[in-house]
């Protein structure tokens, strides 16, 4: 059975933080692990350079501090931890990112180092291009955050992983692998391929709404972590109300004999209310509305509001099928070139992307 670990966390205290992971990694055998292998790699959600006003969106500074002071002080040597992410595609550069989420003071205070898998190159693995970083033997200790996700619904462990490739590849699965289906099938083989050793869940303080980038903040009051990140997913996506199959990477898990789809729980925790993605209001089915040449009447696009626009063009970069261009000076979403996967959300730092309803949607009146 997959043993999870829980806790109502309300507040970053890191006293709070330690006690809880340091119960679930002795009890996991994470020192003992971790101790034999060369590298252990911390791997937290970076999603881009963090601010006062949307601190929520990467995982805590606290929860990565608790864990690697954790580690030294259970044996592990200081030059044997290092904390990596590859963020966005368009952030070749993360030294901000590091630097703003904190994790800069923390590799010089405990003197660790960091990894920027956006400037590596890649290994196939199981026919999935990922970061060659992973060539080295490795203990990973996959550091995620409860936000909800425009294409996927959560991000959560499975999906952390996608940081794991590099930034070229990740512009061409997005277009490759366009639909909910084809995306979460994706995430779903990418963790298996990866395999980490042990996950962590930071839901302290969560997104909701249309994240994982353009969403709100929100208290969900959780902790949460398991040697599965599939069953630590179905947990906690069940936990927001959500159906084992709605949550699609959990549905192919199973459906691919990743997981077998039970779990059993230690700890105390509450159901948890969050606002979800307005593009998850309306659904027909894939077979139908996935194809390309009806799927602008089905699905919900993005759209600019150039009232708020700052003319930061990172949507125009990110986007992986070139679908947004300059129209009256302001970037412009060509709809039937768009593919709904949502990255240009997802990098949007002034929240100035929205989604608009499908054509049937405003026909139907769709709420």
């Amino acid at each position: 059975m997959n043993l999870i670990f829980a806790k109502k966390i309300t507040s970053y205290n890191i006293q709070k933080i330690s006690d809880f992971l340091n119960n679930s990694f002795i009890k996991s055998d994470v020192y003992k692990d971790s101790a034999q292998r060369d590298i252990v790699l911390l791997k937290p959600n970076l999603l881009s350079k963090p601010t006062k006003e949307n601190d929520f969106v990467t995982t805590n500074r606290i929860v990565i501090e608790a864990t690697v002071k954790l580690l030294l002080a259970n044996g592990i040597n200081s030059d044997k931890i290092v904390i990596g992410d590859g963020a966005s595609a368009i952030h070749k550069n993360m030294d901000d990112i590091f630097e703003d989420s904190g994790i800069g003071e923390i590799t010089r205070r405990y003197n660790v180092k960091t990894v920027n898998f956006n400037k590596l190159g890649y290994e196939v693995r199981n026919g999935i291009k990922l970061t060659e970083y992973l060539k080295n033997n490795l203990f990973i200790i996959n550091l995620a955050k409860l936000k909800t996700h425009m294409l996927t619904k959560l991000t959560l462990s499975v999906k952390n992983l996608y940081g794991l490739l590099p930034p070229e590849v990740k512009l061409a699965y997005h277009s490759q692998f366009s639909t909910e289906d084809l995306f979460c099938n994706l995430i779903s083989k990418i963790y298996n391929a990866v395999s980490p050793d042990f996950n962590v869940i930071d839901g302290i303080i969560g997104m909701e709404g249309n994240g994982p980038g353009g969403g709100e903040r929100v208290e969900t009051n959780i902790m949460a972590c398991s040697k599965n990140g599939y069953a630590l997913d179905h947990f906690i996506s069940e936990l927001c109300g959500y159906k084992r199959d709605e949550i699609l990477f959990i549905k192919h898990a199973v459906k691919n004999n990743y997981y077998d789809g039970n779990f059993t729980v230690e700890g105390d925790y509450e159901k948890i209310n969050m606002k979800r993605p307005t593009r998850n209001t309306f659904t027909l089915s894939l077979k139908f509305a996935g194809k390309r040449f009806t799927r602008f009447l089905f699905s919900s696009y993005p759209k600019v509001m150039n009232e708020t626009c700052m003319k930061c063009m990172k949507c125009m970069k990110m986007c992986p099928e070139k679908a947004i261009v300059l129209k009256n000076g302001f970037p412009y979403v060509r709809e039937k070139k768009c593919v709904s996967c949502y990255c240009c959300i997802e990098v949007c730092p002034y929240k100035s992307i929205k989604t608009k309803k499908s054509a049937v949607e405003g026909v139907w009146n769709v709420k």
